[in-house]
Formats: structure tokens, C-alpha cells, sequence
């Protein structure tokens, strides 16, 4: 790999974080110069470690970490960096939150080899010289673990008579496997049983993997083709693995590309620390030697290359995988940890990502809510999962929410009920955040089903909240643990109107009535893009990451833009008057309020304040349907528009961030109604006339005027002036 991946062409262009230097490369799409890039690579792992942080000024036994040293890019950098934040610590408080214990694990049996590697890590211990180093280890060293169970790992003999090697017993191990794919699984599994042992016989917390964004796309597909999707948890996610010691992967929001360009601009260089690996640069399916490690990594090295964002999607979606412990289940063999009775993986909850077609089930309860998590404390019985069209007509409101407004000193009525401006649910589904007109947002627990605290931001207000990925007219990044801003986003001149987060980056959109969008990055407080567009109030990614739509209901269109090319003109442009001209008794002149695309690319949903919504090919830019409902839509503002200033402050209107959405399988449209109901639209139905009236009513008294559907779970909410919780009613299938 050279660092052509991330060199930028020309030498005229200014670092887009500082604006100051010369940019010589790359963050993704962003050119950046040498400092701004080694302070993205430092600052993405660091706050990986924010785990390990001590507060306050007591003394404290620091966390012992182990960290397996492969001599590769990325445990090198990691090395590295670590070894500077730890120095850091020292010098401002005299101690460090944390120590390392760094260890490598010889997987070449050859002594020319083992030589070698004991010569490259002592020049680890001279250049990093705080941490304690643990001599080499080879990896036969596995076959001492009393755990494993040869018979799981495929091997029906025991391995060399007892006069033999480990050495020798190893080989004969790797000679006795059928395939290469087979031979780099036990290497594999015995490495990681290995590394385990080492940390808990040294009494360590938690290991410290450096997978890159691209090695745990790599590994999630790997390990999904191996039969072994059930281990993703733990293998793609931080947190405890079943051998009761802690994973953690603080690399994991970096690409290998950006591995490898850090790793030359440490000061001295690392590149004469690492084993740079050659691999073929077109290696053959059919090759005997060829393992399904070996494609997978050749398909994400060139995936990451043009498309960084399909790579960290990936990563991202396998992150929501949790597994939850509970049922009859049996240990396994060879990883340790439960397998469900019948052979297959026992308590998966995900989330759906499906193109619209396709019958998906979503794990939903009883309740309607995935997996052994029992939301709402409702009772537990009823199927285990269901499709989403099973139980589409059968969502009925659970929970109501309402609550006295936070006085907000700003002569407001103490007993006027505060409007709800936004509703969003973070990627696990499991909580949901609201902006609300009393200046304040609210945090609901959906697993429990209550509220569980309450944000205020009285000096600024709150229109428009949505949560990160990561846990004036001025954005702000506000973290909800203590109530603090943690950066401003500085730059828009009049009120924004929308927000929309990058589906697999901490990058966000944000349209302003000063007709301006602005693409930024969470981690720096400076735009990343400006684009200067007339009306446009309304923007949406789509689920891939790379393109992103804008809606001007000044100028009736959609714009489609390339993310890597968002400074060139739109490769699409979709005209609403010429798309919605052959309708009979609807136009989308009336406010629009929301634009959304389907979660298979396939189609955008632009909603609006009147009698319709708009299903469009996002394509081509032609109407699908109008999806049609005969009140119109709750009393609220849409983007851009504003309420009369003699308006009584008890009838006040205010803006909402769209009253309709699509399920999580894309293929229905729910919707809000003035004065009842919700309305379900099935995106499957003929529509010869393209209108499309609902396929479903889901009773409900009172307004509706913002609607979310959860990412993961079978359930939805609504609201105004109240917050409603709804889940299918499972007594009555």
C-alpha cells in the first residue's frame, strides 16, 4: 500500500481543518495538512479511551491493559500513541490512568524467524521504554491451555506423542488441516485463546486490539461466511467477550490507509519497526492457498480506497449486535461461550436493514420489542419474531409521556404545555432524545419505558436534537452525561432548519434559512463544506453514505450531490412541479417537512404539512405515488416558515422535524393526521394513478405532528405536546 491513497493532488489547496497549512492529505474526502491529520489519528483513538479515564484527584491504582504487538502498522501506532498519551498524563498529573502490558505472540515456528522478532522487539522496548514487556511467546504455547477441546477444532487424533515438540505437534497440527481457510482459522482461534490466558495471568483488565475500521469490516464478513456471525459482539465491538476479559478496539474508527500514512509521520518514523506483509494484488479464488481471509481483505483494501464510507457502514451496522444472555445453551468447545441448544446462535438482537422487497423479520417480543429485552415491562408471551408486515396494522399507543414545562424565564406560563419540536433514536434503539419548545430536550429509556432525564438549554434553546454516533444561529454538540457543550459549530447566519447525521461518520449536514448547507465534522468545530443554495431547507443521506439529497421548497426541487465531489453541481436534479404535474387533486406546493430515503436507496420520501406525501424514484426523480390523507397534517410550521409575531402565545405554531417516516424494513410510510390517527401506507401497492390512500389507520385521539420509527426494534414513536410510545398488540395475532 503506498500512500498515494492518501496523498492530495496539487499543492494549492489549504488544510480544510486549519485553514492555514498546506494540504498534503487526505481525511476521506477532506484535504488536510501532516499536523490536522496526525491530530485526527491521535484524537479517534484517544477518545476510544476515554473507558480507562480516572477523574479527580485521587490517587488510584492504574487499569493494567494488555496489548498484543503484532509489529504491523496498526499495533505499532497504536503503541505509539498510547505511549504519548500515557507521557502526557504523567507530566500533568504525575500518574497515568492506565499501564501497558505488551506482549507478542510468534506465530512463525522457523528459530531464523523467532530470532528476528525477539531483534524487533527490543527495538520496541528502546524506543517505547515505560511499558513492561513480556519476552516472546510462540504460539505453541497454546497447546498448554487446559480449555481446549481438539475435537471442536476438527482434530480427531490427539496431536504428537508426548516425547514431541510443541513445535512438532504444532506443525503436525497444521499439516493435518484440510484447507488454508481451516489452517488460518486455528491459528486464529488458538491466538486468541492465548492472548486471553496472558492477560489474565497478569492480572489484566482488558485487551487492546488494534483492528482498523477496515480489519473488523473484514472480520464481520469473515466471520458471517465462517458460520460464526454469533461471535460479531465481541469480535467487532468494545466491551467484556465470554472469556470474561475485556475486548477493546481503539482503531476502530480509522481505515488501514490511514494507519499506514500515520505510521511515517510519527517523529522518529515507525516504519523500521513494522513487518510490512506483501500481499498478491490479485489473489485467486480457486488458488488452494487462498483463504477467505485473504478475499475478504483484498475486496475492503480496494472498497476502502473510493468508498471509505461503505467500509465504516459495515463496521457500524455489525456494532448494533448484542448478545443476551439468558436460555438453556451449552458451552463451546473452542471459543468458550453459549451456543443456543439447537446448534444455532441463542439470543441475537439486531436490527433490520433490508431492501424494501425482501420479507425481513425484526426481532420483536412480546411487546413488540426485540430479543430478551422486555421494554415497557409488558408480559412475555406471544412469537419470538414476526415480520413488520405481520404486525404493521396491529401498532396500538402504549405509553403516554407528559410533563410540566422547565420554566424558561422567558415569560412563559408555567402551566402552558411545551410543543415537541424533534424526536430521535440513537443507533441502538434504545433511547430516544426529544427537542422541545420550553428550551429544553428530554431522554426517554425505551427498554424500560419511562423518562429518564431531562437537558436544559435555556441560554441557546433547542430546535432541532439528534444524537451523534459516538455518544446565535450556532450548532452545538452538547453531551448529555453532564449537561456541558462540548464544541460549538459556528458559522450559520440565520435559523437552521435541519440536521442530518452520516449514516457510518460523525459528519453532519445542516440547511439554514440563510441559504446555506454546511457539511461538518463533529470532532473539529470548523465547516468542512459550504454550499450556497437558494431555499434549501431540507437535506438527507442515503444509506450508503455517499451521496446526500437537498429539497428547496422555494425552488421545488431535490438535488443529489456526491459526498467526494459535494463542491461540483448536482448529478441529479429532481423537478417536483414536473414530477407531480399529471396528479389530479394534489401538488407539493404546501410546506415540506421532511426528506428521508428508504434504506435501500431505492426511493426518497419527502413529507409535507398538507393532504400528501411524496414517494419518488431515487434514480431516475420520478413520482412513485402521492400517499394521500384527507386532513392534512398536524398544526405545525414547515421548514422555513414562520409563525405571525402578534401570534397569542397560547396558540402559538411551532416548526417539527416531519410527521412521517418509513418502518425499518423501508417498505411502509407511517404518518400522523390532524386531529387522529396514524396512517400506514404500504410502498408495495400498485398505484396506476400514483395516489395512494392509507392501507392501514391505526386509531389514536389527538395530533401527531412528529413520528420516528426505531432502528432496531419493532416500535415507533409519536408526538406534540406528549410523547407516545407504540408497539404491536401481540394478543392479537
Amino acid at each position: 500500500m503506498s500512500d498515494s491513497s492518501t496523498a492530495v493532488n496539487g499543492s494549492n489547496a489549504l488544510c480544510k481543518r486549519c485553514d492555514n497549512d498546506p494540504a498534503t492529505l487526505q481525511i476521506r474526502s477532506d484535504p488536510v495538512c501532516q499536523k490536522c491529520f496526525s491530530s485526527y489519528i491521535t484524537t479517534k483513538t484517544i477518545k476510544r479511551m476515554e473507558t480507562y479515564r480516572t477523574r479527580g484527584s485521587t490517587a488510584k491504582t492504574p487499569k493494567k491493559l494488555l496489548l498484543p504487538l503484532s509489529f504491523g502498522p496498526s499495533s505499532a501506532c497504536l503503541l505509539s500513541i498510547l505511549d504519548q498519551h500515557l507521557q502526557g498524563q504523567y507530566d500533568r498529573m504525575n500518574r497515568a490512568a492506565y499501564e501497558l502490558l505488551v506482549v507478542h505472540i510468534d506465530l512463525y515456528l522457523d528459530d531464523v524467524d523467532r530470532r528476528k522478532s525477539s531483534t524487533l522487539l527490543e527495538k520496541y522496548q528502546a524506543r517505547f521504554p515505560r511499558h513492561t514487556y513480556s519476552s516472546s511467546i510462540g504460539l505453541e504455547e497454546a497447546l498448554n491451555l487446559d480449555a481446549i477441546d481438539w475435537k471442536t477444532l476438527g482434530i480427531s487424533h490427539t496431536p504428537a506423542g508426548p516425547q514431541a515438540s510443541n513445535i512438532e505437534r504444532m506443525q503436525e497440527i497444521f499439516s493435518s488441516m484440510p484447507s488454508a481457510t481451516s489452517r488460518a482459522d486455528i491459528i486464529s482461534t488458538l491466538l486468541t485463546r492465548l492472548i486471553v490466558d496472558l492477560a489474565m495471568r497478569n492480572g489484566c483488565e482488558s485487551v487492546l486490539l488494534g483492528d482498523s475500521t477496515t480489519r473488523l469490516a473484514e472480520k464481520t464478513l469473515t466471520e458471517t461466511a465462517k458460520g460464526r456471525g454469533f461471535s460479531l459482539p465481541w469480535q467487532v465491538s468494545d466491551g467484556m467477550s465470554p472469556y470474561g476479559i475485556g475486548f477493546n478496539y481503539p482503531l476502530r474508527d480509522l481505515l488501514k490507509k490511514e494507519i499506514f500514512t500515520y505510521s511515517s509521520l510519527t517523529s522518529p518514523s515507525l516504519t523500521d519497526l513494522i513487518l510490512h506483509q506483501s500481499p498478491s494484488p490479485n489473489i485467486s479464488a480457486s488458488s488452494k492457498l487462498t483463504t477467505i481471509d485473504d478475499l475478504m481483505a483484498q475486496y475492503f483494501e480496494s472498497v476502502e480506497e473510493n468508498y471509505p464510507s461503505i467500509v465504516a457502514n459495515v463496521v457500524r451496522t455489525s456494532s448494533k449486535l448484542k448478545p443476551i444472555s439468558g436460555g438453556s445453551s451449552t458451552a463451546c468447545g473452542t471459543l468458550g461461550f453459549g451456543i443456543g441448544v439447537d446448534g444455532c446462535c441463542k439470543g441475537l438482537s439486531y436490527g433490520v436493514m433490508a431492501s424494501t422487497p425482501m420479507a425481513i423479520d425484526s426481532p420483536i417480543g412480546t411487546n413488540g420489542i426485540g430479543g430478551s429485552v422486555r421494554p415497557l415491562n409488558l408480559p412475555t408471551s406471544g412469537p419470538a419474531t414476526a415480520k413488520i408486515a405481520d404486525v404493521i396494522s396491529l401498532y396500538q399507543p402504549t405509553k403516554h409521556f407528559s410533563r410540566n414545562p422547565t420554566s424558561s424565564g422567558h415569560g412563559k406560563p408555567p402551566n402552558l404545555l411545551s410543543a415537541i419540536l424533534s424526536l430521535d433514536f440513537d443507533d441502538e434503539g434504545a433511547q430516544l432524545l426529544t427537542s422541545e419548545s420550553d428550551n429544553s430536550l428530554q431522554i426517554y429509556n425505551v427498554k424500560e419505558g419511562k423518562h429518564s432525564k431531562t437537558c436544559l438549554s435555556q441560554k441557546y434553546g433547542v430546535n432541532h436534537a439528534i444524537f451523534g454516533h459516538a455518544t446565535g444561529y450556532t450548532i452545538r454538540y452538547l453531551s448529555t452525561h453532564d449537561n456541558s457543550y462540548i464544541r460549538y459549530f459556528e458559522g450559520h447566519e440565520q435559523n437552521v432548519t435541519c440536521l442530518a447525521l452520516h449514516p457510518g461518520q460523525d459528519n453532519f449536514l445542516s440547511c439554514s434559512e440563510d441559504n446555506t448547507l454546511r457539511i461538518w465534522d463533529a470532532s473539529t468545530k470548523n465547516a468542512c463544506g459550504r454550499l450556497n443554495l437558494n431555499g434549501a431547507y431540507l437535506a438527507a443521506w442515503d444509506p450508503s453514505g455517499n451521496v446526500f439529497a437537498v429539497a428547496s421548497p422555494t425552488a421545488q426541487t431535490i438535488l443529489l450531490y456526491d459526498q467526494r465531489n459535494f463542491d461540483k453541481e448536482p448529478f441529479s436534479t429532481f423537478d417536483m412541479l414536473e414530477a407531480c404535474h399529471e396528479l389530479p387533486t394534489s401538488s407539493p406546493n404546501q410546506g415540506w417537512n421532511k426528506l428521508e430515503f428508504s434504506n435501500d436507496g431505492k426511493y426518497i420520501l419527502l413529507g409535507t404539512t398538507g393532504h400528501s406525501h411524496y414517494l419518488l424514484d431515487a434514480f431516475k426523480g420520478e413520482l412513485k405515488t402521492s400517499l394521500r390523507r384527507d386532513r392534512g397534517g398536524s398544526r405545525r410550521l414547515a421548514a422555513g416558515e414562520h409563525a405571525p409575531q402578534d401570534e397569542d402565545l397560547n396558540d402559538q405554531v411551532y416548526t417539527s422535524t416531519g410527521d412521517c417516516c418509513f418502518t425499518s424494513d423501508g417498505r411502509y410510510v407511517i404518518s400522523g393526521c390532524r386531529g387522529q390517527d396514524v396512517l400506514v401506507w404500504d410502498t408495495l401497492t400498485p398505484v396506476p394513478e400514483k395516489e395512494l390512500w392509507p392501507t392501514h389507520t391505526l386509531p389514536f385521539k389527538g395530533d401527531c405532528a412528529v413520528v420516528a420509527f426505531n432502528p432496531r426494534y419493532n416500535f415507533f414513536a409519536t408526538a406534540d405536546k406528549e410523547v407516545v410510545f407504540w408497539v404491536p398488540d401481540m394478543s392479537a395475532i
